[in-house]
Parts: structure tokens; C-alpha cells; sequence
């Protein structure tokens, strides 16, 4: 396995992440907690993988819960992402979800704090090495007050590095790009890519590359399960 270093920071990571939506949802065939577990645990242990990505919203805290579960008392030797936005805490949004739809978003201070506590809570750490931004919007690109909330807890020590994650394969190109363009210290992006789907995620790439030429954005990738 081969690492790289989030620019500026000590984050380093392995090549191949682990993605947690296909564990946590039974959205592509059920895996019980132990047999999810146990995958973690090879996926570190054998082949050298020690970042994994996650999302509150994945099974509702399920995958967060499972990482606590494959690697409690190894906390040094791992890198969590997780993602917040969707409020997961609505029991009426909840209760009318069906499959895939989304849920309603949330980013204001208050709320993203808040995801925050049960993100670590669910975690059992004191801090998350990666907090994204779940599938966010053009309006959210180009709200400072967003931005100022997770430097904020950068600042406090709840999170090491941010940024934001984006949409399906067609893409939220000019969001990612605005991006990079308007906040100049966001540490990485996540968009799809992979051999079949290629756009927009290379133009977001280059994207970031260019911000890194520049200051501190990790070129973005899908992590395998993603």
C-alpha cells in the first residue's frame, strides 16, 4: 500500500480508502455489523488500508457505529471522513424516506455542531481527521458563514481537515470549482471517478490542482465503495 499526505497537514492516507455506504445500507445487499467488522478490520490489518469514509446519514450512524466497532483501541492507526448535512435527526423526514431520495439539508451553525457531537459521539473520539459536506449546493458554496462554522471547529480541535463531497456522475461541476475558487484553505473534495465516469470529475480535479498549486486543496477522489 502506498500513502500521501493531505497538504499541510500530518493526515496521511492510504491510496485505497474503504467506503462504508455498502455496508451500512441495504441498499446493495444486507451485511450484518460482525460481517462488516470483520471486513474493516482485513481491509487494515492485510492490506494496509487505514482511511476510511463514512457519513452520518449512512444507515442512520450505522456505518460510524461500525467503524467504532472494527477499530476501538486503534484510533492512532486509522483516518475517519465522515460527511454531515442531511438532518437525520427529523423522525418526519425520516419516517417518509424512501431508498435513495434525499432527506432535507441543513447547514446552519447550530445544526452542523450539532452533527458534529453525535458524528464523535457515534465515532467514540474526540475528533474526526476529515468532515465533509454532504452533497452540497451552490448556495452553500457561496455561504461564508458555512465555511467560518467548520474553521471553527478546526480551530477547537474537533476536525483536522474539511471540505465537501458532491453529487452523482453528472456531476456538480462548478460547485467544486467555485469551491476551490472562494475558500482557499479547504483541505479536499470528493466527487465520483472512476474508468466509466470520468466527467465532471477530471475537470474538478484539475480544479483542485490548480488550488494546490496555490494553497492547501487535496486533489479529491471516490473512495472504493462509494
Amino acid at each position: 500500500m502506498r500513502y500521501r499526505l493531505f497538504p499541510g497537514t500530518d493526515i496521511k492516507v492510504s491510496e485505497v480508502g474503504f467506503g462504508t455506504w455498502t455496508l451500512s445500507t441495504g441498499w446493495w445487499g444486507e451485511k450484518t455489523d460482525d460481517e462488516a467488522v470483520e471486513m474493516l478490520r482485513i481491509a487494515h490489518d492485510k492490506y494496509g488500508v487505514n482511511f476510511f469514509d463514512t457519513a452520518d446519514t449512512y444507515g442512520n450512524g450505522r456505518g460510524e457505529r461500525q467503524l467504532a466497532q472494527a477499530f476501538r483501541g486503534k484510533r492512532a492507526g486509522v483516518v475517519y471522513a465522515t460527511k454531515i448535512g442531511y438532518d437525520i435527526y427529523d423522525p418526519t423526514a425520516q419516517s417518509g424516506r424512501r431508498g435513495q431520495n434525499e432527506l432535507p439539508q441543513k447547514f446552519d451553525r447550530d445544526y452542523m455542531r450539532l452533527a458534529v457531537d453525535k458524528c464523535l459521539e457515534r465515532l467514540e473520539t474526540d475528533y474526526i481527521d476529515v468532515l465533509q459536506l454532504h452533497n452540497i449546493k451552490m448556495e452553500h458554496v457561496r455561504d461564508p458563514a458555512i465555511w467560518e462554522t467548520l474553521r471553527e471547529m478546526r480551530s477547537e480541535g474537533l476536525i483536522r481537515s474539511w471540505g465537501a463531497a458532491f453529487g452523482p456522475a453528472i456531476g456538480w461541476l462548478y460547485e467544486a470549482v467555485e469551491l476551490c475558487e472562494r475558500e482557499s484553505d479547504i483541505g479536499t473534495i470528493q466527487m465520483i471517478w472512476n474508468l466509466l465516469e470520468q466527467h465532471p470529475g477530471t475537470a474538478m480535479i484539475d480544479a483542485a490542482r490548480f488550488r494546490n498549486a496555490r494553497g492547501q486543496v487535496h486533489r479529491g477522489y471516490r473512495v472504493p465503495g462509494e
